[in-house]
């Protein structure tokens, strides 16, 4: 049976996950970036693991909508993290930050992956969570 347009859509946004979350792993490591350009680097891979892994949940047919609530909390967090480091009202050491950045990103990327084993469909052969 051949893969639908949507599976392949899937599993290219779990590639792309895949990417991005190693690549937030070395911001700290590129030279010549300085402190700011890296909490911005950062944060974006933040969010776009957050986007790529909600939009492939939510066209999978093999994962339950229920994924999508799990992956907005972690995005919720996530905001919730970004303004506290815009207004500092909880101060950490910048290697803190890159590292709880990360560990957002993390979560969010195993989301990702066990999406299909959390929150199955019938069409993985299991009921599906109310």
């Amino acid at each position: 049976m051949l893969p639908t347009k949507k599976e392949r859509i899937a599993t290219l946004l779990l590639i792309m996950v895949t990417i991005i979350t190693g690549f937030q792993g070395f911001i700290p490591s590129i030279p010549g970036v300085n402190q700011h350009t890296q909490t911005l680097l950062s944060a974006i891979a933040l969010y776009l693991v957050s986007a790529l892994t909600t939009w492939r949940q939510f066209i999978s047919q093999e994962i339950a909508n229920n994924a999508v609530k799990a992956t907005l909390v972690v995005a919720i967090v996530a905001t919730v993290g970004g303004l506290n480091d815009i207004f500092n009202i909880i101060h950490f050491s910048e290697v803190a930050d890159q590292w709880i950045r990360f560990g957002i990103t993390f979560i969010t990327f195993m989301l990702n992956l066990l999406s299909k084993i959390l929150w199955p469909t019938p069409i993985t052969g299991r009921t599906s969570n109310p």
